[in-house]
């Protein structure tokens, strides 16, 4: 009674500590979910990027158009010809990194890292694809150091596709156009700043935000974009992934990936079950920015992820790492990256050929089983007679053996067996004649199933039961008598008995070695206590020494302290005449300087009325100047157009006119080469003459212009008054000594000669005026009006 009463409160205090680890286990998991849900609203402000960040790269935007960003506004173009044969390689992962940087997250911080640097390595895109996420500290730091190791190596550098979705009239793929400008400059802010800090081109594409809610409505249910339309950002358990009906693609899931799934939806999360309201639509989102990307004249189109969160895991299950999506998982690589926060969801590793590793086996189908379908086990014992037979034929094989084990001297089974005693078996004689009332009964040989079974409960079939031997089987019986069962539990206690001897000599052997640790104890403890009165005495004489030279370090410090407190007085004295001194220096010094200031004040003031006198008498010259400079620069305009006309009848002369056969020392060559002079010429000037009547006189620049006519791809820098002021300086140069230099070679009238010095003189002079006035000085010029030769956007 009194060892059950021990194990009745042995279990109580089991349980009440199971209860108290339970209790601090769902408080910890409460703490975890708290400070998961603050890193969570951390990274979601973070996510809502403010755009002040950007006001000086707005400045530079002129017509929404960035330096080092171009838009797309042809996808089936730039599909064709920009994408023909390349390798193109979406790239996700963690917006931030790290937020405590100890040893250890240094150094996995690191190990990651390479690791990022060796996948895109191995890849090598000529394009990568990012979808729309801001400049940050996280997976755009690998981006960053692929970009300029390519750089280091003198190898070509990629180009970088910033997607990011926008409400559209329509896809762009349907000639859509953003909707909203103002929304359309921040976007392009943002791109810019991933121009600035990889260097290489930036090429914006324009998601349409209506493919994300069809996509949505695709993948996880019919009216997905609906439900999620009136929840938070951070809103969780809108949509139930693994509640029936399941989405079409999750019945291509491999087993990781499922488990990942369902331990987003798992229960033990409290707070953070299910995935957020964002995960869906950044998951469609990935998935639509795969999809218009995708073309079959790619050489390689491929996915990675350097961790993630919750999106990145919906959006591998559901593309890259499905057995239904069609994607070959041979250009995907999943690293199951961390940042050192419990929040983050957990991946399964996964590297695909083209990033150096082997094909996952996890989307491969399971192999059929070879050999036909499989027999059933037959039952071994189906009566009582069965189960004698059976135990009857185990001894005649076993029992010799196990006797020949035992006899030997050096068995351990005899030792074991030596030390059980007759008695140990005399319950087992009290028991016999139950055993021999169960093996005699009526019942011995029904079978076994059967013999429990109550009255009135309807037997199963027999083919449920019995099992009959198939052909060129034997029928196994077991029997079991009486002596059997006695000589089995008497192996038991022998076996018992051999289990517990080991225990107590090694329990008499530790209380042995316990006596002699505690004698060694006790006389260690008498040295102990002997020293401890040693040391008492040397302490209190040590005391005694040191009240001693204490009384005398009193006395000399008081006689110490005496001497200061009259080198204290002296000094105070001294620093009270040196004080009534500064005082009088620093009054004459205060005076000084008031009538300093008063002196500057004045001289300031006379200063500033003649620096604003002088900035509005230049001001108003200006004015009245900027209309005769403007009219100016359309003189120079109309002057520089007369004189890329005459370039043009100067091209038609040098092709028209023979060449002296007695001057032309290489014969057919110096014709070509004056012919193409002349072609050269005319070629240049049509182009340079279009734009400059077009914009310098008119300026109407082409806006109306239709556009197929490709103004950007035959007038190129000429579309700006810079580009057109050096070709005007540059042409001047080339053409005033032309004429001259072709009279070398033909016959050549006066008055071509002289047509050539003056149009090259007229333009020369016409482009430098109009790249100091109409480039350099052009804000002040045009101050008074607005900016009348319209910019357009460059098209891609």
């Amino acid at each position: 009674k009194t060892e059950e009463a021990k194990r009745i409160a042995a279990e109580e205090e089991a349980k009440r500590l199971a209860a108290e680890e339970e209790k601090r286990k769902a408080e910890e998991e409460k703490e975890a979910r708290r400070k998961a849900a603050e890193e969570d609203a951390e990274d979601a402000e973070a996510d809502n990027l403010d755009f002040d960040l950007y006001a000086k790269a707005e400045k530079a935007v002129i017509d929404s158009c960035v330096p080092g960003v171009q838009v797309i506004v042809s996808s089936e173009r730039f599909l064709e010809e920009t994408l023909n044969k390349k390798r193109v390689l979406h790239v996700k992962g963690f917006g931030t990194g790290f937020k405590d940087a100890t040893k250890d997250t240094m150094a996995l911080e690191a190990r990651q890292d390479q690791e990022c640097l060796d996948s895109l390595s191995k890849f090598c895109p000529d394009y990568l694809v990012v979808d729309g996420d801001p400049w940050g500290a996280g997976f755009q730091r690998h981006i960053k150091a692929f970009i300029d190791q390519k750089r280091n190596a003198g190898e070509a550098l990629p180009s970088l596709i910033w997607a990011k979705n926008l409400k559209m009239s329509a896809p762009l793929s349907e000639g859509g156009e953003p909707i909203d400008l103002e929304e359309r400059t921040k976007r392009l802010a943002q791109a810019g700043e991933w121009a600035v800090h990889c260097g290489v081109p930036v090429l914006v594409y324009w998601i349409d935000a209506k493919q994300i809610q069809a996509k949505m409505n695709e993948l996880f249910r019919a009216d997905a974009s609906a439900v999620l339309e009136a929840g938070k950002f951070n809103a969780r358990g809108l949509i139930h992934l693994m509640d029936d009906p399941k989405p079409a693609w999750t019945a291509g899931l491999g087993k990781e990936m499922e488990s990942a799934i369902r331990g987003i939806e798992d229960p033990s999360r409290g707070d953070q079950q299910f995935f957020e309201k964002c995960s869906f639509e950044n998951a469609a989102k990935g998935n639509v920015i795969f999809e218009v990307l995708d073309s079959p004249t790619l050489d390689v189109h491929g996915a990675v992820t350097f961790g993630g969160g919750e999106s990145v895991l919906l959006e591998f299950a559901s593309k890259y790492l499905n057995s239904r999506s069609g994607f070959d998982s041979d250009n995907t690589a999943l690293y199951p990256h961390s940042r050192g926060r419990d929040s983050d969801p957990a991946f399964p590793y996964h590297c695909g050929s083209s990033f150096g590793g082997k094909h996952s086996s996890e989307l491969q189908p399971p192999a059929k089983q070879s050999g036909g379908d499989l027999k059933p086990q037959p039952l071994l014992a189906q009566t009582a007679e069965d189960l004698r037979a059976s135990l009857v034929a185990r001894k005649t094989q076993s029992k010799p053996a196990s006797r020949s084990t035992s006899g030997g001297e050096n068995s351990p089974v005899q030792s074991v067996s030596g030390a059980v005693k007759k008695s140990d078996t005399s319950w087992i004689n009290s028991r016999s004649s139950d055993i021999d009332a169960a093996f005699d009964t009526p019942d011995s040989r029904k079978p076994l199933l059967q013999r429990h079974r109550t009255e009135g409960t309807p037997s199963p079939p027999p083919s449920a039961v019995t099992a009959a031997p198939s052909q060129g089987e034997t029928e196994l019986r077991v029997v079991v008598t009486k002596e059997e069962v006695l000589e089995s539990v008497q192996e038991i206690r022998e076996y018992g008995a051999s289990l517990v001897q080991p225990v107590a000599a090694a329990v008499e052997a530790t209380r042995n070695k316990g006596a002699e640790v505690l004698q060694q104890g006790a006389a260690v403890l008498k040295q102990g206590r002997e020293a401890a009165d040693h040391a008492q005495k040397q302490g209190a004489e040590v005391l005694k020494q040191g009240r001693e030279a204490a009384d005398h370090a009193k006395k000399q410090g008081a006689a110490v302290y005496e001497q200061t407190l009259q080198a204290a007085e002296a000094v105070r004295q001294q620093g009270a005449d040196v004080w009534q001194q500064s005082n009088a220096v620093a009054q004459q010094g205060v005076e000084m300087f008031q009538h300093g200031s008063e002196v500057a004040r004045a001289n300031w003031q006379h200063g500033a009325e003649a620096c604003q006198r002088g900035l509005q008498q230049a001001s108003a010259a200006w004015r009245k100047a900027a209309p005769y400079l403007d009219q100016a620069v359309l003189a120079a305009n109309v002057a520089s157009a007369l004189a890329i006309g005459g370039f043009i009848i100067l091209g038609l002369i040098l092709v028209c006119t023979p060449l002296n056969p007695n001057r032309a020392e290489h014969g057919a060559f110096d014709r070509m080469f004056w012919l193409t002079q002349g072609m050269y010429l005319m070629a240049f000037s049509a182009p340079a003459l279009v734009a400059t009547v077009q914009c310098g006189v008119l300026r109407n620049g082409f806006d109306g212009w239709p556009s197929w006519v490709k103004v950007e791809l035959w007038l190129g820098v000429l579309k700006f008054q810079s580009g057109r002021a050096l070709f005007f300086t540059g042409s001047g140069f080339y053409v005033f000594p032309l004429m001259s230099n072709f009279g070398q070679m033909a016959d050549v009238a006066a008055w071509m000669v002289a047509l050539s010095y003056i149009l090259g003189f007229v333009s020369l002079i016409s482009g430098i005026f109009l790249l100091v006035f109409d480039v350099i000085l052009e804000v002040y010029v045009h101050q008074p009006a607005y900016d009348i030769v319209p910019q357009q956007e460059p098209r891609v």
